[in-house]
C-alpha cells in the first residue's frame, strides 16, 4: 500500500508538471476539471492522468448503494490520495460511469446537468441576481467573464500571499512580485472562465485561446501551480453548483414560463395586427362609399365643365338658332315692323372705328313674314327707299343678324 500511494504522490508531482509545459496541455486539463469540479485540484490532476475522459466519478459504495449500479467485471478503479479521512494518509479508488451498469428496474443514471442553448439568457439572469453582478448585454459567457473577475479580485489578495512563499527554485523567482501578481491574476482570471465557459456548454475557443495562458510555464512545480489549480477549483465550483442546481430544478419550469408568455405576447401581437387590417379594410370601405355617394350627389354647377372640343358644335348651335328663326317667322304676325329713319347724327359713331364726322345709317326695319332670315335678301319692298338699305361696304353684317330689327308685337 505504502508503495501504491508514493507512487501515487510521484504521478501528481509528473503530471502537474506535463500540464504546465505548455497552454495546449493546461487547457486539456481544464476540460476534464470543468466535468469533476466537485473533485480537488490534486484529485482532478490524477483523475487526468489515470481516465481523461471521464465525465462522472464515484466510489464502489456510492454506485451500489444509492444508484443501484453494479461495476463491470475487470474495471480497473482510478486512485486518488486521501488525507481527510483521519490522520494516515490513504488511497481510494472511484470509478466512472462508463465502468458500471444499472440493477434492472432499480438502477439510476448520475444526474448530470446540460444547459441547452434556449436556457442560457436565464442562466445569466439567475447568475446576475444571486452573484449580484451588474447588468450585461453580453449574454452568458460575458456574465461568466464578470463572475470570474469578480471572484478572483476577492481571492487574489490571500492566494497571492500563499504563493509568495513558495516561488524559490521556479521560473516565478525570476520575475518580480509585480509581475508575479500579473501572471497570477491573469492565469487564475482566464482559468476560471475557461471552466465555466466549459462546463455550460459554450465554445470556448471564441473567447480564450493558447494566447491566454502562455503565463501557465512559469508555474513549472506542483508546490506553484497547486496554489493556480486550487484557487481555480475554488472559484468556479460554487458558481457551477448554483448553475447546476438551477438547470436540474428550476430551469425546465421557468422555459415554460418564458414559453407560455411569449406565445400570450405572440397571440395578443396577431390580434392586433388582425384588428389593424380589418379596421384599414373598413376604413377603406367607408371612404369607397363616401366617395361614391359625393360623386353621384354632387351638385352640377360644382362639376367641372367639359373643356374637351367637340367638332361641329359651333355648326351645330347655329343650326339650332335658325330654325327657332324659322319657326318664329312662319308663324302669322299681326304686328308690323316700324320703319325707323333713325340716323346717327354726323360726328357721333358707335363704332371705335369709325372716322368722326361721317356719317352712318342704320339698318332699316325689314318685314320678316314670308322670308327667312339670314338668306341675303336682293329685292326691295314697295315704299321702301334706297336710302334704308344697309351699307354692304362698311362689314357690319350680312343683314340677317337681327341687330336692328324692331319688333312691335301690338297692331298698329
Amino acid at each position: 500500500m505504502a508503495n501504491k500511494l508514493y507512487a501515487m504522490e510521484l504521478l501528481t508531482e509528473e503530471v502537474a508538471k506535463d500540464v504546465a509545459a505548455n497552454p495546449q496541455e493546461w487547457m486539456r486539463f481544464l476540460n476534464t476539471a470543468s466535468r469533476l469540479y466537485r473533485y480537488t485540484f490534486p484529485e482532478q490532476l490524477l483523475i487526468y492522468a489515470q481516465r481523461p475522459g471521464a465525465t462522472a466519478v464515484a466510489s464502489m459504495e456510492i454506485w451500489n448503494q444509492k444508484m443501484y449500479r453494479w461495476i463491470k467485471k475487470g474495471s480497473k478503479g482510478i486512485a486518488l490520495i486521501d488525507n481527510t479521512s483521519g490522520p494516515k494518509t490513504k488511497l481510494r479508488y472511484v470509478f466512472d460511469v462508463q465502468d458500471t451498469y444499472k440493477v434492472k428496474n432499480l438502477g439510476r443514471d448520475p444526474q448530470l446537468w446540460n444547459l441547452n442553448p434556449e436556457g442560457e439568457q436565464l442562466v445569466a439572469d439567475y447568475l446576475q441576481e444571486r452573484l449580484a453582478l451588474e447588468a450585461t448585454e453580453g449574454g452568458l459567457a460575458e456574465v461568466l467573464h464578470q463572475a470570474a473577475e469578480e471572484s478572483v479580485q476577492a481571492w487574489l489578495p490571500d492566494a497571492f500571499d500563499e504563493l509568495q512563499m513558495d516561488v524559490a527554485g521556479t521560473f516565478l523567482e525570476d520575475l518580480d512580485e509585480q509581475n508575479q501578481k500579473v501572471e497570477f491574476r491573469e492565469l487564475m482570471t482566464n482559468s476560471v472562465w475557461y471552466v465555466l465557459l466549459n462546463r455550460c456548454g459554450l465554445d470556448v475557443q471564441e473567447y480564450l485561446d493558447a494566447e491566454d495562458f502562455r503565463h501557465i510555464t512559469d508555474f513549472n512545480q506542483l508546490k506553484v501551480i497547486g496554489h493556480l489549480g486550487s484557487s481555480v477549483n475554488e472559484i468556479s465550483r460554487p458558481v457551477l453548483m448554483q448553475i447546476g442546481r438551477y438547470v436540474l430544478n428550476d430551469l425546465e419550469k421557468d422555459l415554460k414560463t418564458v414559453a407560455k408568455e411569449k406565445e400570450v405576447a405572440y397571440n395578443e401581437f396577431n390580434t392586433l395586427i388582425r384588428e389593424s387590417k380589418t379596421r384599414n379594410t373598413e376604413d377603406r370601405g367607408e371612404n369607397k362609399e363616401e366617395t361614391e355617394h359625393e360623386r353621384d350627389h354632387l351638385q352640377p354647377e360644382w362639376r367641372v365643365p367639359d373643356s374637351g372640343y367637340q367638332s361641329g358644335g359651333d355648326e351645330r348651335n347655329d343650326r339650332e338658332v335658325r330654325i327657332d328663326e324659322e319657326r318664329v317667322s312662319e308663324k302669322p304676325q299681326s304686328s308690323q315692323i316700324q320703319h325707323s329713319d333713325l340716323t346717327e347724327p354726323s360726328g357721333q359713331s358707335s363704332d371705335g372705328n369709325r372716322q368722326p364726322g361721317k356719317a352712318e345709317s342704320r339698318q332699316p326695319d325689314v318685314r320678316t313674314s314670308g322670308e327667312k332670315p339670314g338668306t341675303g335678301q336682293n329685292g326691295r319692298r314697295d315704299g321702301m327707299d334706297q336710302t334704308h338699305e344697309p351699307d354692304q361696304s362698311t362689314g357690319r353684317g350680312t343683314g340677317n343678324s337681327g341687330d336692328y330689327l324692331q319688333l312691335s308685337l301690338c297692331p298698329t
